[in-house]
């Protein structure tokens, strides 16, 4: 039995700030933020992780134990601000098998 889930995340800008290069350990830090306001010191002890991070697309791959998916979703689909600016989290792929993260079957093609 699997017990982690894959989550591939992007962090959304309403107006995207002059200084556009978000840090991994900023991302990381503003996503547990989120789980803290939420969930207090009980969530931030949850089990999660950044795993691969794009400073260009402010976009992530996080992993977190399977218990705590939907309270980790629900902190981050909660998130309006990032350091004053208007924001959002995009959650676009999800799945409990990190390669799975790398496949698209809407784009797949069988040769």
């Amino acid at each position: 039995m699997l017990s982690n889930y894959y989550l591939d995340v992007s962090l959304k800008f309403e107006v995207l700030p002059k200084h556009s290069e978000i840090s991994a350990v900023d991302f990381k830090h503003h996503v547990m933020k989120s789980v803290k306001i939420l969930f207090g010191q009980v969530g931030i002890n949850e089990f999660i992780e950044l795993l691969s991070y794009d400073t260009v697309n402010h976009r992530g791959i996080f992993v977190c134990s399977r218990e705590f998916y939907v309270k980790f979703r629900a902190a981050i689909s909660l998130t309006k601000k990032f350091e004053g600016f208007n924001c959002s989290y995009l959650v676009n792929k999800v799945s409990p098998n990190a390669l799975s993260l790398l496949s698209n079957s809407r784009t797949y093609t069988h040769e």
